[in-house]
């Protein structure tokens, strides 16, 4: 018999040998409960540099969904630059479930709300709008004013906050500045006296800008002259600095404003400068 043929038969004598020696292994953990492991597959890793049938460009496996999970669960506000615990129970709830209903809005009718594109349809079975008082307010805008307006948008969040409910008067947003049952309304300039009359999470602050005013909600603060708020049924102020109304807008949307325009100058910010004061909770 040649070299060669004894080397082969002396391989493959190994290779049997070891698998032997495996299957004994492998039986006894069976016995004492030892964690398996794949000894057959390690031994063709050594011979052939592979194990069974790899593929090492199958995509990573996921839970139904779980690929899809956001960062930041649906409805959930962007984070405060302050911790949550400082907030009372009313400011949680007015940015928390406004922000929640402008994220439903922005979500279902692609931040839209008029008598003619069916949002309201999309959104009245939601949860969210199980509160009465918060789908009423909408329902009636888009049937007497073609749109959502931010008066009503905000009525809306207050009553998802069980807070009082808002009297605006005529409708109009300006007349949000004489405050109603529960609330008080806190004039600009008063906070450089008063501390605690900055403007806070949850206040709504009222413009007077243009025949109609505006409000909004405030859902975070950036610094003490510049805050986020959810509103409705506006468009950014016109490139000559002045502010433009459309009455069939309805459009939902969030944003920055200042308290205060740069340098004091009301042509750099328009909003700014119409700002009268804040609306807030008793």
């Amino acid at each position: 018999m040649s070299g060669k043929i004894r080397h082969f038969f002396l391989i493959i004598g190994v290779i049997l040998l070891g698998l032997f020696f495996v299957t004994i292994v492998s039986k006894v953990r069976a016995q004492d409960n030892t964690p398996d492991v794949d000894f057959p597959c390690i031994l063709e890793q050594l011979l052939f540099g592979t194990c069974g049938n790899q593929n090492t460009d199958a995509p990573p496996s996921f839970a139904p969904g779980e690929e899809l999970t956001p960062a930041v669960p649906k409805g959930t506000p962007p984070p405060l630059p302050t911790p949550d615990q400082y907030l009372n129970d009313w400011q949680q709830k007015m940015r928390v479930r406004c922000y929640a209903l402008y994220e439903l809005i922005a979500h279902s009718c692609q931040n839209y709300v008029t008598n003619t594109n069916g949002c309201y349809e999309k959104i009245r079975d939601d949860p969210l709008l199980k509160n009465k008082d918060a789908s009423n307010e909408i329902s009636f805008s888009i049937k007497n004013y073609v749109v959502l307006q931010c008066t009503r948008f905000v009525r809306a969040c207050a009553s998802l906050a069980d807070s009082p409910f808002i009297n605006g008067g005529t409708g109009d947003a300006k007349t949000f500045s004489t405050p109603p049952d529960g609330y008080r309304f806190i004039t600009k300039g008063s906070e450089k006296k008063i501390p605690d009359d900055k403007i806070q999470i949850g206040d709504i602050p009222v413009w007077v800008a243009g025949t109609f005013g505006h409000v909004a909600v405030v859902i975070n603060i950036e610094s003490d002259n510049r805050f986020q708020v959810v509103e409705a049924n506006l468009l950014d102020p016109g490139t000559k600095g002045t502010i433009y109304y459309q009455l069939h807008n309805g459009f939902v949307q969030t944003r920055p404003k200042n308290v205060y325009p740069p340098n004091n100058d009301p042509k750099q910010d328009p909003w700014a400068a119409s700002l009268a004061g804040w609306l807030r909770k008793i």
